[in-house]
């Protein structure tokens, strides 16, 4: 038998590292987190769709992003992940759902994801954001 469990099975502890230190994944140190913004703008120049930026002594987990705009054809997108652009000037044929597989985004980086008009017609960008924060 097993020395975890009469049963013979063996029990198995995730854990997370966290500023240099082991922190069990249990749900104790986890919250999770489900954001949703929107921009309603006719702005030729970039305006702030969704911004988020991750909790002192927490880690987030980024499990991904979602983007959406009422006319797509006329929305240009420009993501930012902790202070790198990662694409501008993107008009996109369809929503947009971007798996990240469990990212580690560390206390003080910052998630910006902004939209425009790309012609001065009125749209209105949604984007949601989904992970945990782990302290």
């Amino acid at each position: 038998m097993g020395r975890d469990h009469p049963d013979g099975t063996s029990r198995t502890i995730s854990i997370q590292v966290i500023s240099a230190q082991a922190v069990p994944e249990i749900a104790a140190n986890e919250s999770p987190i489900s954001r949703l913004s929107t921009l309603t703008t006719t702005s030729l120049s970039y305006g702030t769709v969704h911004s988020y930026t991750v909790p002192t002594s927490t880690v987030t987990v980024l499990y991904g992003l979602e983007l959406y705009s009422n006319v797509l054809s006329k929305t240009s997108w420009q993501l930012t992940l902790k202070g790198v652009v990662q694409w501008t000037a993107q008009v996109l044929p369809s929503p947009l759902n971007i798996f990240f597989a469990d990212a580690r985004l560390s206390a003080g980086d910052v998630i910006l994801l902004e939209a425009l008009s790309s012609d001065g017609t009125q749209v209105t960008a949604y984007g949601h954001l989904e992970g945990k924060e782990v302290a």
